[in-house]
């Protein structure tokens, strides 16, 4: 396997990967907000869980974007320093 193929197929498997880690980080949260409601018997764990959790999914998703910029900007200049 070429090494751009290799690349090309890290890149996209890095974006799949960021969409099933969104749905379960916010998932995750609302299932510990329901929990903690159901354990202390309050009504306000599940909303605080699932904004926290949300925020942690936007902040890895944009944690994934930055590192696929870097990708991006590398191949720039090993392209440029090959021609």
């Amino acid at each position: 396997m070429d090494k751009k193929l290799a690349k090309d197929i890290r890149r996209f498997s890095l974006i799949t990967n960021t969409a099933f880690s969104i749905i379960t980080t916010i998932f995750m949260g609302v299932g510990l907000g329901m929990l903690l409601d159901y354990l202390f018997e309050k009504e306000y764990w599940t909303p605080i869980c699932s904004v926290f959790f949300t925020f942690v999914a936007i902040y890895n998703f944009i944690k994934v974007i930055l590192t696929i910029t870097k990708m991006d900007e590398k191949k720039k200049i090993n392209n440029e320093k090959k021609d």
